[in-house]
């Protein structure tokens, strides 16, 4: 699946019922190209029953096997695959359990439209430095960590456009730095035209560019909110070029309740995948 070109393997697990700790092991081999598969792609997920509140429970998996975060895009592209198997029967008020947090969702279309809660943790003006340069950037948490910059805030950058950044190296600086162990954290790099925000994120655990990135949107929508007072919603533009929109809801006293995140989940193919069990089991 293609949540806004943020890639996807996601497994019926109903069908085999895989442990946490199998899932991290089938990670490693369904997002990355080898002898048992050719295709490549920004995380897995398993997508299961669960019992209580929630319509269905959702596990997932960076390539390296890293578990425990939350992923936006993979979330929204979760609710449309649980639908499309009939874990759900409904277009609105679904919701679904993800890194240890509840999210809910609608669906319109291939669009689903996620709510987010607020922020876990924000840091704002964080100052790092790399290889002689000062950069000062927003540390705000989602569910997952980001690390926020705008191109135009740092003196590096100002005369060269954000596409001619080498984002994988400078990312790789910023996702490893001492500031942010020892779990390290994603790096997001935007550019504001006309209230758009263009952006380059490099995602901890892929350790690589990818095309779109969910709580990197979230991340970096609140960053330009905070620090440019950016008008609500707003577009954001990844690498893919496949638009997200990106809303934040305050209550009475200013506080940010949650955030909705609309996009694009959808199919790209369906695959048999032939694994010996005991390359899973052992």
């Amino acid at each position: 699946m293609s949540g806004a070109g943020n890639l996807f393997t996601v497994i019926d697990n109903r069908k085999y019922n895989f442990t946490g700790d199998e899932g991290i092991f089938l990670a490693k081999i369904l997002c990355n190209i080898n002898e048992f598969n050719d295709y490549q792609c920004e995380g897995l997920m398993l997508v299961q029953p669960i019992n209580g509140s929630c319509d269905f429970e959702v596990l997932y998996y960076n390539p390296d096997g890293t578990t425990g975060m939350m992923c936006g895009n993979g979330g929204r592209c979760a609710v449309n695959f649980a639908a499309s198997l009939g874990f759900i029967d409904k277009k609105n008020d679904i919701s679904f359990l993800m890194s240890g947090d509840i999210y809910s969702a609608s669906i319109t279309g291939e669009e689903v439209e996620l709510v987010l809660p607020a922020p876990r943790n924000i840091q704002s003006n964080v100052s790092i430095d790399i290889h002689e340069m000062e950069l000062t950037g927003d540390y705000i948490d989602v569910g997952s960590e980001h690390f926020v910059l705008n191109k135009d805030s740092s003196q590096h950058f100002k005369n060269i456009s954000l596409n001619e950044v080498d984002i994988k190296e400078l990312g790789k600086m910023v996702r490893f730095h001492k500031r942010f162990e020892p779990k390290g954290v994603n790096f997001n790099f935007y550019a504001l035209e006309d209230n758009k925000i263009h952006l380059r994120t490099y995602e901890r655990g892929v350790e690589n560019e990818t095309g779109a990135c969910g709580t990197g949107a979230i991340s970096t929508a609140l960053s330009a909110y905070l620090n440019n007072r950016i008008k609500l919603p707003v577009v954001i533009i990844p690498t893919s070029g496949e638009k997200l929109e990106v809303d934040i809801k305050f209550d009475e006293q200013d506080e940010i309740m949650h955030f909705l995140m609309t996009g694009p989940a959808i199919f790209t193919s369906e695959k048999i995948i032939v694994i010996p069990e005991t390359k899973i089991f052992d």
